[in-house]
């Protein structure tokens, strides 16, 4: 039987490669783990109006939680920006 190598690199490239680093994984976290925990609150309150009797706070903590998660979006979106321009400037 006639086996066929490649002859090119792999697309995908070395799957051992370096690991993060520490401060690697701060930055991620430091970027997007506000805007997920407000996501999550976000979930948590739409899963509580969904019981067949929503009490009557659950409009006004629904209202407090899209405002935190719009809140964190635009600030990760600024942060997002200001990264762009100061990579542009450079």
């Amino acid at each position: 039987m006639l086996f066929i190598d490649l002859v090119q690199d792999p697309v995908t490239g070395d799957w051992y490669g370096p690991e993060p680093t520490a401060a690697d994984l701060a930055a991620i976290e430091a970027e997007g783990s506000p805007l997920i925990s407000d996501e999550l609150l976000f979930i948590d309150v739409q899963i509580a109006l969904m019981e067949p009797a929503p009490a009557a706070l659950d409009a006004r903590r629904r209202r407090r939680a899209e405002a935190r998660l719009m809140g964190a979006r635009r600030d990760a979106a600024n942060r997002t920006a200001r990264r762009e321009r100061a990579g542009d400037a450079a």
